[in-house]
């Protein structure tokens, strides 16, 4: 839910050129950024879409083809407009896949200046890392079980980076025995079915890896593999039905508590 009084609000329903937070504008300028890296497989645009679906409602629903046909054409992260502290955009955005990101970036700024120098921050699937233990042993993060509510799949030692996860698991709703989940696929406009059922990133920088949890998701296990090789600045962990997938960067710190899935490492 969108404060009505937020800059994010405000660009939602009013026209023209809105004056915006110094904030608000690196978090939407970023958001543009990262949608064009991914292709648009991380798109904040997607509002009109997923108000649709009511994910957020007491009773969300499936919207029709052609409901879902129109919303999509009210979308466009290039037609976005910042200029001089002022966004402009003729439809709604929804910054909620960046935002926890963005606010670990800024607890990260805040802690570096206070001479902070051992912390953990839990932000709901983001988890922020702030150097390493007191003892200078890594900190132990536990990976959710994408099929097991309250289980840990398997547990990654890391230090210094954002570890942030995705999942259909995370929010869903059932209509006539289907289940919905609240990551859109930008280019249908119904929940990703990519083979992917998690996606975690891990990456010195929080925004990013925040933001490509759910393009990960999205792409699907080849396409997010041939954008890891030719992208720098992240590793991550994919779960499919069966099998995990990680990158070598941090293959030999995760550590599998569920022997059903195979564990595959990936290399440049």
């Amino acid at each position: 839910v969108t404060d009505e009084s937020s800059d994010i609000s405000r660009i939602n329903s009013e026209t023209g050129a809105v004056s915006v937070s110094a904030d608000t504008e690196k978090l939407i300028s970023r958001a543009k950024n990262i949608s064009a890296l991914t292709g648009g497989a991380f798109d904040i645009t997607l509002r009109p879409v997923s108000k649709l679906w009511g994910f957020t409602d007491k009773a969300p629903r499936v919207p029709s083809d052609d409901e879902i046909r129109a919303a999509l054409e009210k979308r466009g992260t290039a037609r976005i407009e910042i200029t001089d502290g002022k966004v402009s955009f003729d439809g709604e955005i929804d910054v909620g896949g960046i935002a926890k990101g963005y606010a670990a970036s800024l607890i990260r700024s805040i802690f570096a200046e206070n001479g902070i120098d051992h912390a953990v921050v839990s932000l709901g699937g983001n988890v922020m890392l702030c150097g390493g233990r007191p003892d200078g042993a890594p900190w132990n993060v536990g990976i959710a079980h994408p099929e097991k509510e309250g289980d840990i799949i398997g547990f990654l030692t890391a230090s210094d980076a954002a570890v942030v996860t995705s999942g259909g698991y995370e929010r869903f709703f059932t209509q006539n025995g289907e289940s919905y989940h609240h990551i859109i696929d930008p280019d249908t406009g119904y929940p990703a079915q990519s083979g992917i059922i998690s996606a975690t990133v891990i990456s010195k920088d929080d925004a990013l890896a925040d933001a490509l949890s759910t393009a990960l998701y999205v792409m699907g296990p080849e396409k997010a593999e041939r954008f890891w090789r030719e992208t720098d600045g992240f590793d991550m962990i994919l779960i499919t039905e069966k099998e995990i997938l990680i990158t070598d960067g941090i293959f030999e710190s995760f550590n599998l508590q569920d022997k059903n899935f195979k564990v595959t490492k990936i290399g440049k």
